[in-house]
């Protein structure tokens, strides 16, 4: 590895000191054009970093190295590359261990036995202790079928720096939602894992703190097992070529269930100018018939204007209230 690099460092120096003053312009316009003029530039390939930020400038684009809490990150920034220069690959390398699996199977439990509990999302966080290792608790947290809220958002130094955050989407797919691209902005691993009746399935990326995320896949960052998981199926589920499931049967920590908690204000399904309309603080148990989405003036209601509607509906003696069960 050390000889490879070295021959990759004394290449490097060598495009570098062949480069016309006509290409260094056009690295010196790119780094201008992605607003980093201010950060160190180089020219493809780059290996290791000096610094918290890098630009690179490669014949298949242009990719910024970012030193991270959680590793370093290649990726691109820009398609657009110089003709002539070597190119450069996107890559990640992990600073701290990776998850251990038996800690992603308790969330995989947690997740499935929120849902089968409350029918909502839900959140757990990972901190790394450079002594301690990796620990994973819930935070107190309000929960609905679209939305978390961590009710006290004050991070424990006690139990490390907090570098992993997986939230689970019940029933819309384990893609980041543009809410999700919102909350998540630190340089932290970011996972999501959805459909809790069958095989979850999960998306991961890693934060690089500027609104840029880098794909990973499980393996990248969550331990996998080397020996082999005995697994106890019914000769039924064999038969009928379901999947066998590694998170069966896999305890839940101690009061995670208990840091879950649905709003405190009752569901509502009211009718308004014949259009259907649940609050966000509510759409744990919307029906599919609600169809905010066809009225212009709903659709436009901001979160805080949610409370106001609430208060106006109830208070109007026609409207129809149904808290259900």
């Amino acid at each position: 590895m050390s000889r490879k690099r070295s021959r990759n460092k004394e290449h490097l120096t060598e495009i570098q000191e062949s480069q016309s003053s006509e290409t260094k312009a056009l690295v010196q316009a790119a780094a201008e054009r992605l607003a980093l003029a201010s950060t160190e530039v180089k020219i493809a390939p780059v290996f290791e970093v000096t610094k918290p930020r890098t630009v690179v400038v490669a014949s298949n684009g242009i990719f910024e190295l970012r030193d991270t809490l959680v590793g370093v990150v290649t990726h691109c920034v820009s398609k657009e590359g110089i003709k002539g220069l070597p190119e450069q690959s996107t890559s990640f390398g992990l600073a701290v261990p990776k998850i251990p699996w038996s800690s992603f199977c308790e969330v995989v439990a947690f997740f499935r036995a929120v849902w089968k509990k409350h029918h909502t999302e839900a959140l757990v966080r990972g901190y790394y202790h450079i002594k301690n290792g990796w620990t994973f608790m819930v935070p107190e947290q309000t929960v609905t079928s679209g939305s978390v809220n961590v009710e006290d958002n004050v991070i424990d130094p006690g139990l490390g720096a907090l570098l992993c955050e997986i939230h689970s989407h019940p029933g819309s797919g384990s893609s980041f939602s543009s809410t999700d691209d919102k909350d998540e902005l630190a340089q932290r691993i970011y996972g999501c894992v959805a459909d809790h009746e069958k095989f979850p399935n999960w998306h991961w990326r890693i934060g690089t703190g500027v609104n840029q995320w880098m794909n990973v896949v499980l393996e990248d960052v969550v331990e996998l097992p080397t020996e082999p998981i005995t697994v106890t199926v019914g000769i039924d589920s064999v038969l009928r070529g379901a999947l066998i499931n590694p998170f069966h049967r896999v305890e839940v920590p101690d009061g995670w269930l208990g840091n879950v908690k649905l709003p405190t204000k009752p569901p509502l399904i009211t009718t308004l100018t014949g259009t259907y309309f649940t609050p966000s603080w509510a759409r744990d148990k919307q029906t599919q018939h609600n169809s905010e989405h066809r009225n212009p003036r709903i659709r436009a209601l901001t979160e805080e204007g949610e409370q106001d509607l609430y208060d106006m509906m109830y208070k109007h003696r026609d409207t129809r209230f149904d808290f259900g069960s």
